[in-house]
Order: C-alpha cells, then structure tokens, then sequence
C-alpha cells in the first residue's frame, strides 16, 4: 500500500451529527470495519466563560469529547479482533496554553490527551495504537469565520517558524501516526503548532 497525501484512493461521505449517540451508533454501523480510526471533530465557540450557555457547554462536550470516546468504544475492539488497527486523535494547543475564550474547548482537548493515554494501555496489548496530534492555529475556513485573516498573519508571524499552519501540515502528522511508518508508536502526543507552545 502506498503512503501520502497524494497516493490517491475512494472515500465515502457519511454524514452525521456527532453530538447524537444515536447518530453515533448508525454511522459505526454503516462504516463496518476500519483499520484507522481519526477523531477530528470539533466545535470551537471562542467566547468568554460567562458568556457560554449550558446547553452550549454541552455541546462543547458532546462533539469534542464524548463522540471521540463511544466512537473509540466502538470501533476499537473491531480493530483488536481483526489483528490491529490506529486511532488518532486531534488535541489542539488550547491543552498546553492558556487561551482567554476558549476554557470549555480547551478543557475537551486535555481530557482527550490524557482519553489518549489511557486508550494506548488499554488496546495496545491487543495491537491497536493510540495517538493524538496537538494542532496548533490552523488556517481552515471556520477559524476565518473567527479570526480575520490580518489577525492571522500576526498570530502566526508571532510563532517561532514564524506562520500559521496549513491543513497539510496536520495531515502529514495524523497520516504518520496511522501508517506503519510509526508501528512502534503509541500513548504519544506530537504537537504541530510552529513552537507556540515551547516554553
């Protein structure tokens, strides 16, 4: 099998609304067996505490967190009886910094790094790894429906690489994780945030 984001292949759109068990439960059905597993979802209001709703924190919860976990309850002991498999999940910086609107969504992140950690002990005997991304400011059309392009280009310039980072930069570290290039790698968290987070 051959490896990059430009090996090609066929994909299938499954929609579904990830803060729904039930939804949960019809597209772990629909997709059947998977050999990789990659927990993206994210719902992100960068707001102040005071100015979050209940059912709005929920939300926070339910999409970033809990669809991670019943997904990984799921689809995890698929892969350990089919021989294998990796999971990924996407942490963000939000686990490592402080970010003044963002508590709620940066405390999902760090419950999955630690969910990550937990996970790798807990399938790896059975030969499925477990690791997470941590992404720093990405450049994706939702975050530009937040922060303005200008305000971007500064953030970014403020990173020791000295930019923002793009989509591909987080692709080529989940594709790493879930290939055999990274077969003895599990419970890790690699960050890719430009050195944001370096103390």
């Amino acid at each position: 099998m051959r490896w990059g984001l430009t090996a090609g292949g066929r994909a299938t759109f499954v929609p579904a609304d990830l803060a729904d068990l039930g939804e949960l439960d019809r597209l772990t059905e629909t997709v059947g067996e998977i050999g990789i597993l990659v927990n993206n979802a994210g719902f992100y209001p960068m707001v102040p505490t005071v100015a979050v709703t209940p059912d709005e924190f929920q939300r926070i919860y339910d999409v970033n967190l809990r669809s991670a976990y019943f997904l990984t309850a799921s689809i995890a002991p698929r892969m350990a009886a089919a021989g294998g498999g990796a999971i990924v999940n996407t942490s963000s910086i939000g686990a490592r910094i402080g970010m003044p609107v963002a508590a709620a969504y940066s405390g999902t992140k760090a419950a999955l790094e630690s969910m990550t950690r937990s996970w790798s002990v807990e399938f790896g005997s059975a030969g499925v790894r477990v690791n997470a991304v941590c992404a720093g400011m990405i450049r994706t059309d939702k975050l530009l429906e937040i922060v303005p392009e200008e305000q971007m280009q500064f953030l970014g310039a403020q990173a020791p690489l000295g930019r923002y980072g793009t989509s591909e930069d987080i692709a080529e570290v989940v594709l790493f994780l879930a290939s055999p290039r990274s077969s003895f790698v599990t419970g890790a968290v690699i960050v890719a945030d430009g050195g944001v987070s370096v103390p």
